[in-house]
């Protein structure tokens, strides 16, 4: 199965690489897997709310950090405690430069997704899916390659639109398309994931505990 979807992101990259989940947001489900939309204004405000969060280099500067300190605590079992206040000032330095940096553009990726194994979680009279990471868990432990989760709010505002969402396990089933400015005007398919492709498939049966109409945060 193949589905071109949507994808929000500020860092620069030609394909996606499993260090950099859980990058934009931190609770444990958004490192199980990389997540795409139907609708590419959902796509567009995660596109917008990384470039507020993050550099354009997040990794590489998450990794200068965790250097520095690395130094900073060598310097401390050495003795060397005026290294440690360098690495230390450095460290914070660059820190300081990160938070007063401007924000930098979002990119929405439309990507072409390829599949043979996925299930559906539907939203459509849910709010809450209070135990998401375990259902996230729970599907790729069963052999699914991806995760539908139908008619959901899921943006940083909480706000709409009402959309599908595919979390996808491994990157070898992603290829990155186009890349666009957020800015852009993209077309919408609203049958980009078709209703009627798990009709000959067996339902997920770990169910989510749920209340009616609220924002999951993916």
């Amino acid at each position: 199965m193949e589905f071109i979807l949507w994808h929000g992101t500020n860092q620069v990259f030609d394909v996606f690489d499993e260090t950099m989940l859980g990058l934009h947001t931190y609770n444990p489900a958004s490192k199980a897997a990389f997540f795409f939309a139907a609708h590419p204004d959902t796509a567009r405000e995660y596109a917008k709310s990384a470039s507020d969060k993050l550099l354009p280099n997040q990794v590489e500067h998450e990794r200068k950090i965790e250097h520095l300190l690395h130094k900073a605590e060598q310097a401390t079992h050495c003795g060397d405690f005026d290294g440690y206040e360098r690495y230390i000032l450095e460290a914070e330095e660059l820190e300081s430069a990160a938070l007063q940096a401007p924000a930098w553009g979002g990119i929405i990726l439309k990507c072409l997704i390829r599949v043979d194994s996925l299930t559906e979680v539907s939203g459509s009279d849910r709010q809450v899916i209070s135990n998401f990471g375990d259902i996230l868990v729970g599907a790729k432990n069963d052999g699914y390659e991806a995760l539908v989760l139908r008619d959901i709010i899921d943006t940083p505002s909480g706000e709409g639109p009402l959309d599908t969402h595919l979390a996808v396990y491994d990157v070898s089933c992603i290829e990155i398309l186009e890349k666009y400015e957020a800015d852009d005007d993209l077309p919408f398919d609203p049958e980009a994931i078709p209703r009627d492709i798990f009709s000959c498939l067996d339902p997920f049966i770990p169910q989510p505990v749920v209340v009616k109409n609220a924002e999951m945060a993916l």
